[in-house]
């Protein structure tokens, strides 16, 4: 069985746990990190969780709320982390971390317990994010968020997806008097009248 669970969204902190079941023992990931430490203990606590029962964590890009306390959690707790050499280079862990940093790229498909995942490229104002699917061989979920504009790229990995969660932000004064990228500009014009 797969779930998920969104514990933050949004600019002051993004992370989605995701779970499967294969009967005994379950798999849980952490995709993002945008949380402080105290703030993750209470929502992993809300579904009788703890940090010792992370099995790893995807961080998707470097800004401060994906990354949050991941630096601390994977000192503190030993909890793997996945992500790509660009965010890695970002992240600031401390070099006798106890609990390794794997680099992953576009679909570079990898396995944590009993989840397979596949990260996939995206635009975004970051050094290397990336965005993923995961499946437990039974159901897929993928998971967008922060992205520039949706590519054919992103659509042919989210193609069969069982469940997809999308996380966007749109805020007209945010973009105000701001230079923007052609394509967004297009896709959403703003108005100087409020």
């Amino acid at each position: 069985m797969l779930r998920f669970r969104s514990l933050a969204s949004g600019s002051s902190g993004n992370a989605t746990l995701i779970e499967a079941h294969d009967g005994l023992h379950p798999t849980r990931v952490l995709i993002d990190c945008g949380l402080g430490l105290r703030q993750l203990q209470a929502a992993l606590a809300a579904d009788g969780l703890s940090p010792t029962d992370l099995d790893g964590v995807f961080i998707t890009h470097e800004h401060g709320d994906h990354i949050g306390c991941v630096a601390m959690l994977a000192a503190r707790y030993r909890v793997p982390i996945w992500t790509s050499a660009g965010t890695a280079q970002s992240l600031k862990l401390p070099h006798d971390a106890d609990a390794p940093v794997h680099h992953v790229g576009d679909g570079q498909v990898f396995a944590i317990r009993g989840l397979e995942f596949r990260p996939f490229t995206v635009p975004h104002d970051a050094r290397e994010p990336l965005q993923l699917c995961c499946t437990d061989g039974n159901r897929a979920w993928g998971l967008m968020t922060d992205v520039g504009h949706v590519t054919a790229h992103a659509l042919s990995n989210l193609a069969g997806v069982h469940a997809l969660v999308l996380e966007s932000n749109h805020d007209r004064t945010c973009w105000r008097g701001r230079p923007t990228p052609t394509f967004s500009s297009a896709a959403w014009p703003v108005s100087t009248d409020t």
